[in-house]
Order: structure tokens, then C-alpha cells, then sequence
């Protein structure tokens, strides 16, 4: 009997993102990510409308998004899966 999980059981890399950061944002800024707050976030990264702060990879870059009723975020988007991956501290 094998101790690792199956490969249909294990989450995608898309859902671990979306955990690992909601995580993050809750210990780093005390805010409960919801899918609103998430896709907002998202968006003023497309849009440009949030400031780069450094590339990572040619997939990561850090960002500086500012959404009102927020503290200043520190983020790290995932371009290929168009997903935050975590909260880094200010």
C-alpha cells in the first residue's frame, strides 16, 4: 500500500496557488482573500494598472497593487496560469 496520493487526487498546480496565497494573505496583511478581492488584484495587474517592482522568472514578477480599501499589497503573479502565487511582506 503506497503512502503518496494518487495522481488524480492531488490538486493542480493552479488550486496549490490559490491555497498557498490565501494563506499568505490572511498571516502577511489579515485579509481574507476572497474571489473578488483575487480577480481585482488580477485585473489591475493586466490592466497595468498596478506598479512592477522586479522580475522574477520569465512566469514570476513581484508587483506593488493598490486597491482601495486595502493596505499597499506586495505580490507574486503567475503570468502563465494567471494567478497571484503569494504575499510578500511590505
Amino acid at each position: 500500500m503506497s503512502i503518496y496520493r494518487k495522481k488524480s487526487q492531488r490538486l493542480s498546480k493552479k488550486l496549490a496557488e490559490r491555497r498557498h496565497c490565501a494563506k499568505r494573505a490572511l498571516q502577511r496583511y489579515r485579509i481574507k482573500l476572497t474571489k473578488r478581492i483575487r480577480i481585482r488584484i488580477v485585473q489591475s495587474i493586466e490592466h497595468e494598472e498596478a506598479q512592477i517592482v522586479r522580475r522574477i522568472s520569465n512566469r514570476l514578477t513581484v508587483w506593488r497593487v493598490s486597491i482601495p480599501g486595502y493596505p499597499e499589497l506586495k505580490v507574486v503573479y503567475d503570468k502563465k496560469r494567471k494567478e497571484v502565487v503569494t504575499f510578500l511582506p511590505n
